[in-house]
């Protein structure tokens, strides 16, 4: 039971169709085979190498509860709570930075055949991406898989790096940027805005939430400068 439960919250956390998803025996079967992954792990199996900072505290899961993926924040009032599961996060020492980190990567990788077979629970695979920004954005009927028009509208919000700046900084295809809207409201009394950035290489696409405070968000790109390397495509395993 605990594992139907997991692959629900990972098919809300993808963007689905509106409908109740509706698992056939099949499915419930292939479930059943499917391990659950640490941090480590789901790192390398989407071809990417993961080097700590030592101004980060690196905080992950040992893979166990929901399916190795973790809530940011326990307050349940927490504008951050909507970012659903993530699979772990780096606590900057100087108390002004938090970097939630979503591996979608790994949801396509670990249930590939499933998502292509299963449209009416999945969508689309191209929209995938576009389903957690949309679901992000509030854009549009919720629980729903991003339209090709839901789509073009929200390129036109996010901002689109230079092909250059994702390769130097993660070895990735592309990379975007978008505010995180915190609503007005605040986590522990501090954080209050945000910036997320999503990269990916051959389909396989990692978002990372930049949580901030009023003063420490002038300093982002500053913050985004200090990762660089931390993620890292590898070309051996993904070309």
């Amino acid at each position: 039971m605990a594992r139907y439960i997991i692959f629900f919250l990972v098919i809300i956390s993808l963007g689905v169709k509106a409908q109740r998803p509706v698992f056939t025996d099949e499915d419930l079967k292939e479930l059943a085979k499917l391990p659950v992954y640490t941090f480590e792990e789901k790192i390398k199996l989407i071809g990417m190498t993961f080097t700590a900072l030592e101004q980060y505290n690196v905080i992950k899961t040992d893979g166990g509860t929901y399916g190795g993926r973790i809530y940011d924040c326990d307050n349940e009032s927490c504008p951050l709570r909507r970012l659903k599961l993530l699979d772990a996060k780096l606590e900057h020492l100087n108390g002004k930075c938090r970097i939630l980190i979503y591996l979608s990567g790994v949801s396509t990788v670990r249930y590939g055949r499933m998502i292509k077979e299963r449209k009416d629970l999945f969508g689309d695979i191209a929209s995938m991406s576009y389903n957690r920004i949309k679901s992000n954005f509030k854009y549009g009927k919720r629980g729903v898989s991003a339209s090709e028009q839901e789509i073009e509208d929200l390129k036109m919000m996010v901002t689109h790096y230079p092909r250059d700046s994702a390769k130097v900084l993660f070895n990735a295809d592309y990379m975007l940027v978008y505010p995180l809207d915190f609503e007005g409201l605040r986590c522990e009394n501090k954080y209050t805005c945000g910036r997320t950035v999503v990269f990916s290489r051959n389909g396989l696409d990692v978002f990372l939430y930049f949580v901030m405070t009023d003063e420490s968000i002038k300093d982002f790109d500053n913050y985004l400068s200090e990762i660089r390397h931390v993620f890292w495509f590898d070309d051996e395993n993904t070309d």
